[in-house]
């Protein structure tokens, strides 16, 4: 799937000219000792759901036992992330859809249309502020990377299990979030940043919903987060099948 999206694309002027690698992505033989990676402590990342936590942990050690490095580290300028997230794609997503607003927005979800009318509304400052700190959080990860000599960081990919249809908020020990913004802070940053980032289920949790993490390498070297994924599988082993339609149908 990666040799397919990869590389420049002639009709996308959004793509960058940077060609597309076609060395083996993951070799027959591709240890991952000696490999050092990140765990980001702090904001974004907390709060997180005791189940999440655990399943983060679990990943960890056996990630150490595999021979990789485990390093905790902290990156204040991320606790701006979602407010610059937010802003951008509010209006860059009202932008691209300005006339299904204008034409067709009895189609679309309410929750929706009202974040894409809100991105209508938001002044040039705002966006442009949003940018800058965008280009401060690009800055901050790399600076993380070079001076931690890092192969990739590991987060949860969602800090808290998978919402009810109708739930709008979570419940953490250090109080009440909403869905919404819960769902989106973990991969914020490293949407921000621009940085290639892959899910890997790790688990199911004692409430019967699956777990994830995620793993992030620097810029163009999907290969590092791929051998990183491939490696938690490996460890992980077989997961069974979530039993989520009976713990829904228990609550």
């Amino acid at each position: 799937m990666f040799s397919v999206l990869a590389g420049p694309d002639p009709t996308d002027r959004t793509t960058l000219e940077r060609p597309y690698l076609p060395e083996p992505l993951l070799p027959a033989k591709d240890p991952v000792r000696g490999l050092r990676i990140g765990i980001l402590d702090g904001a974004p990342f907390s709060p997180m759901e005791p189940d999440v936590k655990n399943g983060l942990t679990a990943c960890l050690k056996r990630l150490q036992q595999e021979g990789i490095e485990v390093v905790e580290v902290k990156v204040p300028e991320l606790q701006t992330c979602l407010a610059a997230e937010f802003a951008i794609v509010a209006a860059e997503a009202a932008s691209y859809h300005e006339s299904r607003i204008q034409h067709s927005a009895d189609l679309i979800g309410a929750d929706v249309r009202g974040l894409l009318e809100t991105g209508l509304l938001l002044p040039a400052s705002l966006y442009l502020r949003a940018q800058k700190t965008r280009s401060v959080i690009q800055r901050a990860l790399k600076t993380l990377f070079a001076s931690q000599r890092l192969n990739a960081l590991v987060a949860p990919t969602v800090p808290a299990r998978a919402q009810k249809w109708d739930q709008l908020d979570y419940e953490f020990a250090e109080g009440t979030e909403p869905v919404i913004q819960a769902l989106v802070r973990t991969t914020a940053p490293f949407n921000l940043a621009g940085l290639p980032a892959v899910a890997v289920p790790v688990g199911v949790s004692g409430s019967g919903f699956p777990l994830s993490v995620q793993v992030v390498a620097r810029p163009f070297d999907e290969q590092t987060a791929l051998r990183m994924a491939l490696a938690i599988q490996r460890t992980t082993g077989r997961i069974e099948s979530p039993n989520v339609l009976q713990t829904a149908s228990g609550n």
